[in-house]
């Protein structure tokens, strides 16, 4: 009796044996699968990554779009803006220098008591109506850009 119970335990043993080696090869199995699956996954983030840093140039370059676009907007306007000053000075000389060209007129003329300003008043209106009234001090705006 006890070799049958030894010869039954021993079956129970190899029994057991072979059940831990299936489960061992299952569990090898899926530990493969999951090796492939990270794998995948590792390639998955490596190409998101590289996405990631495409999109980040190509933000970058959108950025220094806008920063030049940005620049070119505050340069036009800053020369608009001169372009309107400048144009009032003008406008505001030539009104003396009409009136000069009257003054003068008058005086060539003989009229010099029709309300004809003197040469002298006239000549101070002009440099008053002069921003600057050195002309070698007044910078050239149309210029000074270039």
């Amino acid at each position: 009796m006890a070799a049958k119970e030894t010869a039954t335990k021993i079956d129970e043993s190899v029994a057991k044996s072979n059940q831990g080696a299936q489960i061992s090869a299952e569990v090898a199995q899926s530990l493969d699968v999951i090796q492939q699956q990270v794998l995948q996954l590792d390639q998955l983030v490596g190409e998101i990554a590289f996405a990631s840093g495409e999109q980040n140039q190509g933000i970058s370059q959108v950025s220094l779009a806008v920063t030049q676009m940005d620049q070119v907007t505050q340069s036009n306007a800053a020369s608009a803006e001169e372009t309107a000053a400048a144009s009032q000075d003008l406008n505001s000389q030539a009104s003396v220098l009409s009136d000069a060209v009257q003054s003068l007129q008058a005086l060539v003329g003989g009229n010099a008591s029709n309300n004809a300003q003197p040469i002298d008043e006239v000549a101070n209106d002009f440099q008053a109506a002069r921003p600057n009234s050195a002309p070698a001090a007044r910078k050239n705006t149309f210029t000074s850009r270039r």
